[in-house]
């Protein structure tokens, strides 16, 4: 949102209004974001409504790909499996591009699962190799994909492959092209400013496996999203099944599953899971809708149904699957109202205060969403996601170290830092890498309640230097009559008396 508000009203692609930043892990999204900024205004609200539009057409989508092919019952099994098992209310108000993706990726496989059986096109795109036998429509998916989210590479990879193994050379390489040719296109121009190839977010979230994690990963992964390790059983059910008697599901259902089989291996490998299950949530969408047809077979005019005692343990399979499943959503349903409370009431009230104390002026983060998209700042970003200089010493080093927080800050002439003190200490308490020694006693702190989104509960503001405090302190109690009821101040500096530049309290 930030990066899309700064795009549509100052031309800069970037978290802030003053310098380009490759930040977003969705081009796309951002793209469509600042269009719609652009045209209407910039509206908070946007984001939620886009989810809700994408939500409803990829169902709409899911129930007229499944409806010749499975039992309405079935076909209202699998969207009510859509809803709860991502779990989708928890994706829309996480309100990023994770919709978009999700019915971007179910229209491009099932588009290259019909190509795949039907052998070739007649129509080639224009600017393609005549050969290619590639629908127009496949092609333009497959440049959206990536540019939705870097993961749709895995997908558009799968495609190619079985495209090959089909002896259909040309017809892969030209998809594989229309994936890399847009998200290439960005990577020049982010080069172009001193950036590199892939978006920071990318780079610094991604997952680069040695030969022990290979062996290792997928397994722990699948540990961590119960979900989609059930989805992966339920396909390779009746994959096996298929080995064993042709004809057991019909080709295009037999493509879907081995599309989202080695899709969801090459994402568990490369990508990371969690996080409110936003990461996965198109492979567990995918795998519903390619596990659907096996489950609910329709009548003997329809694709031909395994063996009834097989098809029987196959759905009580399902049945404890879908079980096991719900009990786990429930809770992860229910925090949705506390989890948007978590970000109303620590980052956008990070960005209120922000804006109004401390516009235009240089300060230090370790969350940069919110306030950004709130206040125009000069950012140091401690995480690296919207900062090239601290991405580059991530991605050299690991973390960042107290010392160059500390040293970049102070170069560029930050006025104050608000961060978690958490993140800079271990769980038992031993110091990772200290809160710079120069910053001294936190200000202030903000504490929420019931914090289960948020990097911790209580967020430190300091300052760099006595006079500096004693204006954050003075900004603080400001402001602090404007914080909702949830959150409490406190700090040697912002509660009871004080008196600046008091020595007790130096």
């Amino acid at each position: 949102m930030a990066v899309a508000k700064h795009f549509a009203q100052r031309g800069v692609w970037g978290v802030t209004p003053y310098a380009f930043s490759s930040s977003s892990s969705s081009v796309l999204w951002t793209a469509l974001l600042a269009l719609i900024f652009r045209v209407t205004g910039v509206h908070e609200l946007l984001p939620l409504v886009l989810n809700l539009v994408f939500a409803v057409l990829g169902l709409v989508w899911i129930h007229a790909r499944l409806l010749g092919r499975v039992s309405p019952f079935g076909a209202f099994v699998a969207l009510a499996a859509v809803v709860v098992f991502p779990p989708l209310p928890v994706v829309m108000f996480g309100g990023m591009e994770h919709t978009l993706h999700i019915l971007l990726t179910l229209c491009f496989l099932a588009a290259a699962a019909d190509v795949l059986v039907d052998g070739s096109e007649p129509a080639a795109p224009a600017g393609l190799p005549a050969r290619s036998g590639l629908p127009r429509a496949l092609v333009i998916l497959a440049a959206l994909l990536p540019l939705a989210r870097y993961e749709g590479l895995f997908v558009v990879f799968v495609v190619c492959v079985m495209m090959m193994l089909r002896r259909r050379v040309s017809a892969a390489v030209a998809l594989g092209l229309a994936a890399l040719a847009p998200i290439g296109l960005f990577g020049a121009v982010s080069m172009g400013r001193g950036w590199l190839p892939l978006p920071n977010t990318v780079l610094l979230k991604g997952v680069t496996p040695t030969m022990l994690e290979t062996l290792t990963a997928i397994p722990v992964r699948l540990a961590a999203t119960r979900p989609l390790a059930g989805l992966l059983v339920l396909a390779t059910l009746p994959l096996a099944a298929a080995a064993l008697r042709r004809g057991v599901i019909a080709e295009r259902d037999r493509l879907m599953l081995w599309l989202f089989v080695w899709t969801s291996l090459l994402h568990l490998q490369l990508a990371r899971v969690g996080w409110y299950y936003r990461y996965e949530a198109y492979l567990l969408v995918l795998g519903i809708v390619a596990v659907a047809p096996a489950l609910f077979a329709r009548t003997p005019a329809a694709p031909p149904r395994l063996a009834w005692p097989v098809l029987a343990g196959y759905r009580l399979a399902a049945l404890v699957f879908a079980v096991a499943c719900v009990t786990l959503r429930i809770p992860v349903l229910e925090s949705v109202p506390t989890a948007t409370g978590n970000i109303y009431e620590q980052q956008y009230q990070t960005g209120r205060f922000l804006a109004s104390a401390y516009a235009g002026q240089s300060v230090t983060l370790s969350d940069i969403g919110a306030p950004n998209f709130l206040a125009d700042l000069h950012l140091t970003d401690l995480m690296g996601l919207g900062d090239i200089e601290v991405a580059r010493f991530r991605l050299a080093h690991g973390e960042l170290t107290a010392a160059e927080a500390d040293g970049l800050s102070r170069e560029r002439g930050a006025r104050i830092a608000v961060s978690y003190e958490r993140w800079f200490f271990t769980a038992d308490g031993v110091t990772r890498n200290g809160i710079p020694a120069r910053w001294g006693e936190p200000v202030g702190r903000w504490a929420i309640r019931d914090c289960v989104v948020c990097g911790a509960d209580t967020l430190a503001f300091f300052a760099f230097g006595p006079a500096e405090r004693d204006t954050l302190s003075k900004h603080l109690r400001a402001f602090a009559p404007s914080l909702p009821a949830g959150v409490s101040q406190s700090g040697p500096y912002v509660s009871g008396p004080y008196v600046a530049n008091e020595p007790e309290h130096r």
